[in-house]
């Protein structure tokens, strides 16, 4: 790989032998620059997913919204993260996808056609009362933390209805389910 122009947001520091350590915008992986500008990726930008991918996010307020879907997802902030025109959260145990909130001029104007549906309960079999709570008391804290509740979706069983998911809205109007 080629070294890349001056990209805003990149940065480098002094590394051993000679190196120079590149960072991408936004944190997207650690390089080591040989002489001649080829790049190396260190063992810290080696992906542990079978594909290593970040969810990138438009926003009016970076900071705002890195804060409600930190707390949302149980993230926390990138480590020396100082841009104030790119915020990312990661998973603090690394297994969950990076998370960058761009700053752009525009306000959100449609639907999403892509979404981050939060599953409090984990993965089925459930009990569905408690499900059911636990769909409740996030919803309830997110409300809090600045999310506008829309309506509650339920299924259909041969018990009656029980609460599938509640659709939200994130401080900045993109639509999300707590599930």
């Amino acid at each position: 790989m080629r070294l890349p122009g001056r990209l805003p947001g990149a940065g480098r520091t002094r590394a051993a032998a000679g190196r120079v350590r590149w960072r991408t915008p936004c944190g997207h992986g650690d390089f080591l620059a040989r002489s001649g500008g080829e790049l190396s990726a260190t063992a810290s930008s080696l992906p542990v997913m079978a594909t290593h991918w970040t969810i990138g996010a438009d926003a009016t307020d970076p900071a705002a919204l890195a804060a409600f879907w930190a707390a949302a997802l149980d993230y926390i902030p990138e480590p020396a993260d100082e841009d104030p025109d790119c915020v990312t959260i990661i998973d603090p145990d690394g297994t969950g996808p990076t998370i960058d909130f761009l700053r752009v001029p525009e306000p959100k104007t449609s639907k999403n056609r892509f979404h981050i549906d939060i599953r409090v309960a984990g993965k089925p079999p459930w009990n569905w009362t408690e499900r059911e709570t636990m769909i409740r008391t996030t919803v309830d804290r997110l409300v809090q933390n600045g999310a506008v509740k829309l309506r509650e979706e339920a299924y259909s069983s041969e018990g009656g209805e029980i609460l599938g998911h509640v659709v939200m809205l994130d401080p900045e109007g993109n639509e999300f389910c707590v599930a």
